[in-house]
């Protein structure tokens, strides 16, 4: 009975019956480091992105970079121009393969661009705000949280950036990936006024994942749901159904409280019909960072032995030295396979 309605509990689970154009529209690009996500129509407010401006911008993670030309700025970390963690550029003769290995290993695209508005000669609280904002650059370093200052008194691209709102300091948030901005509460509010590190870190908390290791997952996840559509050739449905219910089951076990989210019995209705039933389907919930155990019958009060799929612990200590991803980072996988599903 813990699994059979898990995947009707919440709105977040509702993963359209689309998810079998998951494979074509994606194309399980695994050996590429940035997937795209699909051109689709959307009023949400997002960054220009063209690419018009060969200028080169060094920025780098766990420090606060203050940013001169406003728009063009922001545009080349979304583009990954050389946007590098640690170190110069390495010198070598231009298509030297070493060479732009080791570029490519030290090129890392942000989780979150965080980008704080301040006017630094004559705003008291922007000040004082300045040494949070580095504080924060600090704390959320190894999740791949790029942030930027805009002093709107620096040039007419910075204004020009702001657009004349007019309040500081001020913070707007920006995924990484695809240089929308984030909501920062149900208002259909974009940005954080005033000095309020609180609100900023609940953003963070929610949206920010380390980069690598949501490549990581990705490709995981991505390879297991290749294999298994590769399965359901002629029955779309059935893939689909695949897609929602696995999403579903990852879904519940970060996010809801009731330890038995964590813990799928092999033996119940829901997991036979709609992921046993597929070849390969189990190797969906283990991407997800389900295991396989067994419990002895007396240990559930029952007699028989009970085979289930249980959510490791591990995905949720970032601390842990086998941690290869965390909620974070499914967190950000579920919510693009929700993107690429419609």
């Amino acid at each position: 009975d813990d699994d059979d309605d898990d995947d009707d509990d919440d709105e977040n689970n509702n993963v359209s019956l689309a998810a079998a154009e998951l494979v074509r529209r994606l194309a399980f690009a695994s050996s590429r480091r940035e997937t795209p996500l699909p051109t689709t129509t959307t009023t949400t407010p997002r960054m220009m992105m063209d690419d018009d401006d060969n200028a080169r911008t060094m920025m780098m993670f766990g420090k606060v970079n203050v940013i001169s030309r406003g728009e063009t700025d922001v545009r080349e970390i979304l583009l990954l121009k050389h946007q590098l963690r640690r170190g110069e550029e390495e010198e070598g003769e231009e298509g030297d393969e070493k060479q732009k290995n080791n570029i490519d290993r030290r090129i890392k695209k942000p989780s979150v661009v965080c980008i704080a508005y301040s006017m630094e000669d004559t705003c008291q609280p922007c000040r004082m705000f300045a040494p949070k904002l580095e504080q924060m650059a600090r704390d959320y370093e190894t999740l791949d949280v790029m942030f930027l200052k805009c002093d709107v008194n620096a040039s007419v691209e910075n204004r020009r950036l702001d657009g004349n709102v007019g309040v500081f300091p001020r913070v707007e948030l920006l995924d990484g990936q695809t240089g929308r901005k984030l909501k920062v509460d149900d208002d259909e509010a974009w940005d954080i006024r005033g000095a309020n590190e609180t609100k900023v870190r609940e953003i963070l908390e929610r949206r920010a994942y380390n980069v690598a290791k949501f490549d990581g997952l990705q490709r995981r996840v991505f390879d297991a749901l290749r294999r298994c559509k590769s399965k359901c050739e002629g029955n779309e449905e059935r893939f689909a159904t695949l897609v929602k219910t696995v999403t579903a089951y990852a879904s519940n076990a970060i996010e809801k409280q009731d330890p038995k989210y964590r813990r799928i019995r092999t033996s119940g209705k829901a997991f036979t019909e709609r992921v046993k039933i597929v070849e390969n389907g189990e190797e969906c919930l283990r991407a997800f960072g389900f295991e396989k155990t067994r419990r002895r019958g007396d240990e559930d009060g029952g007699q028989d032995d009970q085979e289930a799929y249980e959510f490791s612990n591990v995905v949720f200590d970032e601390f842990h030295e086998n941690n290869q991803f965390t909620k974070r980072e499914l967190r950000r996988v579920i919510q693009l396979l929700k993107a690429l599903t419609g």
